[in-house]
């Protein structure tokens, strides 16, 4: 009788890299004059761009563009935003939460 062997799979394995390396967020108020451009650098999965845009818009910010590219299992999201009063964002409280995805 042959036995067969298949490899194991963990079933975090999928969620390992998010949890090892975690969505990077970065602020840019030096680019643009008039916008504060956030990227944002992460695994992807279901759901994440609408996660996303719900945070900035719970901090007020304003999306003016945004453009989204993915490749395999990750995606960069940037946005240019502007905050409740039409300037660059510079709270630096907002900022920490918008680093919170």
């Amino acid at each position: 009788m042959t036995r067969l062997f298949s490899p194991y799979f963990d079933p975090e394995f999928d969620s390992l890299s998010e949890r090892i390396n975690g969505p990077s967020v970065t602020f840019d108020n030096e680019s643009l004059e008039d916008y504060t451009i956030v990227k944002i650098d992460c695994v992807k999965k279901q759901d994440q761009l609408l996660e996303v845009v719900q945070v900035l818009t719970e901090v007020n910010l304003t999306i003016s563009k945004g453009y989204i590219s993915s490749d395999a299992g990750w995606f960069m999201d940037v946005f240019h935003v502007k905050d409740e009063n039409g300037k660059k964002v510079s709270d630096q409280r907002v900022i920490v939460t918008s680093k919170i995805f």
